[in-house]
């Protein structure tokens, strides 16, 4: 659970502040994380300024066809999502991609995780179609490398379903939103902040099918999670409470 997390967030600034060279590239690991934990946090623009420079580091070190970079590229532009700039988001995870499939295989879970990450700005790009055949993919890779369990099978069933979504079918959305509760109650428990967010997911697909007091109960389990674990003024909490009261007024 990354809220755990959040009280080392200053030790790891401290440590970040302290190192006066790369050292051997544990600078840039260090980076990475404290940029990771900072994006759970919602300090998006403190991420990217850490991320920023661990690719700068593993370009340097490593080149920019290397597994590792890719990581960082990822990191990087799953953040760059999360500030709006979908088109450097883009460029990012789509070197992700070319990465994993030239040093993995199209098989890998490691590319499927890249195919999901480049299939969230196709979406938010409004490519859906696009997103929609990367995501299938990643969901056949996750069945087949982790079975349907897993939470990582789950996070693909939700991204799919998101885009289903999108395009109109809504019961093969519901279908895999509900795979993905089922999961993640069983993987993590009702009060986790991923439980939670496959709770809103499924209450805003509810919601578009006209089953409002479904929605509403769902939609106020997640709300109650996320003021339960995240700290005041995370974006997260804004915008379950959006949800919230949007399905509340019917609006």
């Amino acid at each position: 659970n990354p809220v755990e997390k959040f009280k080392w967030i200053p030790y790891g600034r401290a440590l970040e502040a302290g190192f006066t060279g790369d050292a051997q590239g544990k600078r840039s690991v260090l980076q990475n994380n404290l940029g990771l934990l900072l994006q759970d946090f919602g300090d998006y623009a403190g991420a990217k300024t850490l991320l920023e420079k661990a690719v700068a580091s593993h370009e340097r070190n490593f080149g920019t066809d290397h597994p590792t970079t890719a990581i960082r590229y990822s990191n990087l532009g799953l953040v760059l999502r999360d500030l709006g700039d979908y088109a450097g988001a883009k460029t990012l995870l789509g070197k992700a991609v070319v990465s994993a499939e030239r040093n993995f295989g199209a098989d890998h879970p490691t590319t499927a995780i890249r195919y999901s990450n480049l299939a969230t700005v196709l979406k938010d790009l409004g490519d859906y179609a696009g997103a929609k055949e990367l995501l299938e993919k990643a969901v056949a890779s996750a069945e087949r490398n982790f079975g349907a369990d897993h939470p990582s099978t789950a996070i693909s069933y939700a991204n799919l379903a998101t885009v289903l979504r999108n395009l109109g079918d809504y019961a093969g959305a519901k279908t895999l939103l509900e795979k993905a509760v089922v999961s993640d109650e069983r993987n993590f428990g009702a009060d986790h902040p991923t439980t939670a967010i496959s709770y809103s997911n499924l209450a805003m697909l509810l919601k578009d099918m006209g089953e409002d007091a479904s929605a509403l109960e769902l939609a106020a389990k997640a709300l109650q999670v996320f003021e339960k674990t995240l700290p005041e003024g995370h974006p997260h909490i804004a915008m379950m409470r959006r949800n919230y009261e949007g399905i509340k007024g019917g609006g």
